[in-house]
């Protein structure tokens, strides 16, 4: 595992979490970070469980026709990034 890898998760889930960025900003340094396609192992099924979130989150409004498991908004968003960070200081 890529310690220096899973710790830039870390890091970037505890500013989102402690509000230091936008959940927009958040979706973009995430996705930034997944694509350098390191090998998490260990961290992996942590990590991509949080990538579906930041691929389903929308910062629009949801319309009485969307469906709810295809769209999260930001406090789903904030769940999954907690539940991620709490399975990454575990693997350390």
């Amino acid at each position: 595992m890529n310690i220096e890898y899973v710790q830039s998760f870390i890091e970037l889930i505890e500013k989102f979490l402690a509000k230091s960025i936008t959940a927009l900003e958040f979706e973009k340094q995430f996705l930034t970070l997944w694509h350098k396609d390191e090998r998490l192992l260990e961290a992996y099924n942590s990590v991509e469980n949080l990538f579906f979130s930041v691929d389903q989150f929308t910062d629009l409004p949801l319309e009485p026709e969307d469906d709810p498991d295809d769209y999260i908004n930001e406090d789903r968003l904030r769940e999954s990034a907690a539940k991620t960070l709490e399975e990454l200081r575990a693997l350390k």
